[in-house]
């Protein structure tokens, strides 16, 4: 065989291959928004982030902003609960792990709005409340690490006149990393030196936008190396920055 007609049935066996490759994922998808619109229909005032398969044929996973459930279309049955494997590995607590870093996900593509702090190689994205006691624990954690760079979003969420100005005034400030430490450990606590008037350029309306945005409740939270962590879970953290394998991503129940 000629190498120019080789190349050429090659060529169209590899554009077949494509096609049929294409074609197996547009019917997953399909099957997919199906579940997901016999959900809706049947579930309506629940708001879903997502809908994927599970290892037991005909039950789907659903995945909300807190929770996640367990659905069977056939009947429209829903369970409320936890899955886990033979390994006793909670199926649940990762598929809400895996969707709150998706959300975060989009949060990071803001970080130029972020406090700045560090100048290390390990990216962190963390929304916190200068008023959390944990938040504040955490700041005697972060630092000590040297190798990481921390993008910060303050959250106030419903806080009082108090906590939203101290946010301002970090947010307004020209040393914005400096300002944070020092509003984490309490020098404008009760303040009677806070300005009235702050100009942050409307970086704290942003801030909580941004995260309001991405459904994040609760401080601190993070996202290390695309892996979510939800509080002060230090070993967690610590056990994500020595992890050198940057290329694990979260298991899917697909």
């Amino acid at each position: 065989m000629k190498i120019s007609k080789l190349l050429r049935v090659n060529a169209l066996s590899l554009f077949a291959g494509m096609l049929f490759s294409i074609s197996i994922v547009h019917a997953e998808d399909s099957e997919l928004v199906k579940v997901r619109e016999s959900f809706v229909a049947a579930w309506p005032d629940v708001n879903i982030q997502g809908v994927n398969r599970t290892a037991i044929k005909g039950l789907y996973e659903v995945v909300t902003e807190e929770r996640v459930m367990y659905y069977l279309p056939k009947t429209d049955h829903v369970i409320a609960g936890r899955m886990y494997d033979k390994n006793g590995t909670d199926l649940s607590a990762l598929a809400i792990e895996k969707a709150a870093a998706e959300r975060f996900t989009q949060l990071a593509k803001s970080k130029d709005k972020a406090i700045k702090v560090g100048t290390g190689p390990i990216e962190v994205i963390e929304v916190i409340n200068l008023d959390c006691a944990y938040c504040r624990q955490m700041e005697r954690f972060w630092k000590k690490r040297t190798d990481v760079t921390r993008y910060v979003f303050l959250d106030t969420g419903s806080a009082d006149t108090e906590s939203i100005q101290k946010a301002k005034l970090v947010l307004a400030a020209k040393d914005r990393s400096k300002a944070l430490f020092e509003a984490l450990s309490g020098k404008y606590d009760f303040s009677d030196e806070m300005p009235a008037q702050i100009n942050d350029n409307g970086l704290q309306a942003l801030h909580q936008q941004l995260v309001g945005e991405a459904a994040i409740s609760g401080t601190p939270v993070y996202l290390i190396k695309g892996r979510f962590v939800n509080g002060a879970e230090v070993d967690k953290i610590e056990d994500i920055l020595c992890d050198n394998d940057e290329t694990k991503v979260l298991p899917t129940t697909q």
